[in-house]
C-alpha cells in the first residue's frame, strides 16, 4: 500500500495597486513642522515600510522633507499613514511628496513649507516716562517675517512687563 500525502496550497499571486495618496494640512510651518499623510492600497502590502520608503516614495524638497513614522495602519491593513517633517528652517512653496508602485504614480503637490523662525528686529515705546498726564504709551514690536501666533499669545507667552503691577498692556494687536 503507497502512503501518500495529499497537500493543498492556496497561490495568491494578485498584486496590490496603488489606490490613492491623502494629507492632513498642506501648511507646514514654524509653529507645525509636520503633517500627517495616509496610503491607499488595494490589498496589504508585503514590503516593509523601509523599502516603501527606499523604492517608492520621493519628497521634494528630500533633503528637508522627511518621511518619518511609517507604518501599516493596524485598523486596516491596506492603509500606511505616516509623518512628512521639515528637519530644517526653509521658505520653499512647492514641496511634494510622490508615490510611484508598480507604475501607479500619484502625488501632492503645493505643500507650503515655512519653518524659519522669525527673529525680533525692534521694539519701540513711544513714552520713556509715565506720568499721571501720560499714562499711555504705543509698543511696537517688529519681526524680520511675519509671524504666526496670535496677539493674546504673544501677549500671554512671550512679553513680560516689569512694573510691579502698576503697569498694564491693553489692546495689542
Amino acid at each position: 500500500k503507497d502512503n501518500f500525502s495529499i497537500l493543498n496550497l492556496n497561490v495568491d499571486t494578485i498584486l496590490p495597486t496603488f489606490i490613492d495618496i491623502s494629507m492632513g494640512t498642506r501648511d507646514i510651518n514654524y509653529n507645525s513642522i509636520s503633517s500627517i499623510f495616509t496610503l491607499e492600497f488595494s490589498r496589504e502590502l508585503l514590503e516593509t515600510d523601509t523599502q516603501l520608503l527606499e523604492n517608492h516614495i520621493i519628497t521634494d524638497p528630500s533633503d528637508s522633507l522627511m518621511v518619518v513614522n511609517l507604518e501599516k495602519d493596524v485598523a486596516n491593513v491596506n492603509k500606511w499613514v505616516g509623518t512628512l517633517q521639515v528637519n530644517e528652517e526653509i521658505d520653499y512653496s512647492n514641496g511634494s511628496i510622490e508615490v510611484n508602485y508598480k507604475d501607479t504614480i500619484k502625488s501632492i503637490e503645493n505643500i507650503s513649507i515655512n519653518t524659519i523662525i522669525p527673529d525680533l528686529s525692534f521694539v519701540e515705546i513711544s513714552v520713556s516716562n509715565f506720568t499721571y498726564a501720560n499714562s499711555f504709551a504705543i509698543l511696537t514690536i517688529g519681526f524680520t517675517r511675519n509671524i504666526l501666533e496670535t496677539s493674546e499669545y504673544l501677549e500671554t507667552n512671550s512679553i513680560t512687563i516689569n512694573a510691579n503691577g502698576k503697569l498694564q498692556m491693553t489692546n495689542l494687536q
